[in-house]
């Protein structure tokens, strides 16, 4: 009986395998730019498999590396992820809806989200959390506004951090992190158009600007929507320097409020918290809102729809934050060499009592 002959192999055999193209496979193999990195990968194994003659050594090399390096990958990863926040952030209405967006991704992936807590003195000495400083963490999500160094500190031990908002002061170096955030500038423009839309020119704003990335975008919201309707900022009505609460505790509100020889007929306030302290305060004095002062906030938290009159804000699906937070983790892990990136996420005005006149 004749030995039956091995068939050869060529590109149209790894092509069929494959059910893509000979013309990819021929690009792949000679290392062109139009194929993805991971298209290469998976042709040169199935060529390697199929006993291809005339795949080069280094292509063979760079192959078995990037096995290597898969499999030392997987070995490495302990499904561990931190979530730090300053003090006790999460408590909050507003974090809590973003952390459980973060734990559904992390359960459908198959990963444990530990909490860390960040102190003032943490912060101050750069003391990193346990969570972190063992070494059993693959990947951390950084939220809310922490000082600078601090942050450099966090993402310098090259463990992937994916970031809910950052510090405001501009920073012209590699962050060397991915950043979420939303349509903050936008969406405050839009608040602030609403309320010129209706005759109202005498607008504040409140909010510490040296707080976060995101209140100093709100901040330029409302200047930019300030300055294309000609209509000049008055400082008097503005309250934006720094404080300690940065304004979210009633007694700095009442304090910064009372220096006022003159309420403006409408405030644009950094957040929902800030505006909720500005409108429990305005009532007691007897002044009613939204028909002697209008108030607008932002990130729409559960406490806008209940207060009297209900708040109007800018809406953030803080699930759907948390989720694409955990989604790009995941992905960072995987691809720690892809250029950083700042997302952001799409937010809806949400038109209530306290701002229609």
């Amino acid at each position: 009986m004749e030995r039956s002959k091995k068939s050869k192999v060529t590109l149209q055999t790894i092509a069929d395998k494959l059910q893509v193209s000979r013309n990819t496979v021929s690009k792949a193999l000679n290392d062109h730019a139009d194929v993805a990195e991971e298209t290469k990968q998976l042709i040169y194994s199935t060529a390697v498999e199929l006993g291809y003659k005339k795949i080069g050594i280094l292509q063979k090399k760079e192959l078995h590396i990037q096995k290597q390096r898969e499999e030392e990958a997987k070995k490495d990863i302990n499904k561990n992820i931190a979530f730090l926040s300053y003090g006790l952030q999460v408590e909050g209405s507003y974090w809590s809806h973003i952390l459980n967006g973060i734990e559904e991704v992390a359960r459908e992936q198959g990963y444990n989200v530990i909490l860390g807590s960040i102190s003032e003195e943490d912060e101050e000495h750069l003391i990193l959390p346990n969570c972190v400083s063992n070494g059993a963490i693959d990947g951390i999500v950084l939220m809310g506004s922490l000082k600078k160094d601090y942050v450099k500190k966090v993402i310098g031990g090259d463990i992937p951090t994916v970031l809910i908002d950052t510090f405001a002061e501009k920073y012209y170096g590699q962050i060397g992190a991915d950043i979420i955030m939303v349509n903050n500038e936008e969406s405050t423009r839009m608040l602030t158009e609403h309320l010129l839309e209706q005759g109202i020119t005498d607008i504040g704003f409140i909010g510490d600007i040296t707080y976060s990335k995101s209140f100093r975008e709100r901040w330029e919201g409302f200047l930019r929507a300030m300055q294309e309707a000609n209509v000049p900022v008055n400082s008097d009505y503005c309250i934006i320097h720094n404080e300690a609460f940065h304004y979210q505790h009633r007694e700095a509100v009442e304090e910064e409020m009372q220096k006022m020889v003159k309420l403006p007929r409408a405030l644009v306030c950094a957040n929902d918290r800030v505006a909720i302290n500005v409108i429990r305060d305005i009532k007691r004095k007897g002044i009613r809102v939204p028909e002697d002062v209008a108030i607008v906030g932002f990130d729409n938290i559960d406490e806008a729809k209940i207060i009297e009159p209900s708040l109007t804000t800018v809406n953030i699906c803080k699930r759907d934050l948390g989720r694409r937070t955990m989604d790009e983790l995941i992905w960072r892990i995987k691809n720690p060499n892809y250029p950083y990136e700042v997302i952001r996420m799409h937010t809806k005005v949400k038109i209530r009592k306290s701002s229609i006149c």
